[in-house]
């Protein structure tokens, strides 16, 4: 009965494939934040808070559907191909689209005596969409 547990886990962690859609972005504005966050991956920055110091202009936007522990290679990748410098951090909305609950029960009797043991367990299933900004660093 304890494979029952980890087939649901399993079942949660493949159907959580973040679906990635890259937009255009058709001003060409070119901005300048004052600084904030950052980490840097594989090349691409990536702005969790404020905007780079420097001049840059947005190039696409990315949006992601996904559920929430998905990591953020893919939007690493994605930047690089349309040729940005950075990712910057836009609107972040997630909801709980539901739950998932499992459990077991086992009955042992003797004589006029019954033993009832068990567990069950629920799991939230929380789904986002992530905004994210390619920017490129101008001279």
């Amino acid at each position: 009965m304890k494979t029952l547990p980890l087939i649901a886990i399993a079942a949660l962690l493949c159907c959580s494939c973040a679906v990635t859609k890259t937009l255009s972005y058709s001003d060409r504005i070119i901005r300048q934040g004052t600084g904030g966050s950052f980490e840097t991956r594989d090349g691409i920055e990536l702005w969790w808070n404020g905007a780079p110091n420097r001049r840059y202009m947005v190039i696409g936007c990315l949006v992601q559907d996904r559920l929430s522990l998905i990591g953020d290679a893919m939007l690493v990748q994605r930047a690089k191909a349309l040729g940005g410098d950075a990712l910057l951090r836009g609107s972040r909305e997630s909801y709980q689209a539901g739950s998932y609950t499992s459990g077991f029960a086992t009955i042992s009797g003797y004589s006029d005596f019954a033993t009832v043991t068990g567990s069950s367990f629920t799991v939230p299933i929380v789904r986002g969409e992530y905004q994210y900004y390619v920017i490129k660093y101008l001279p």
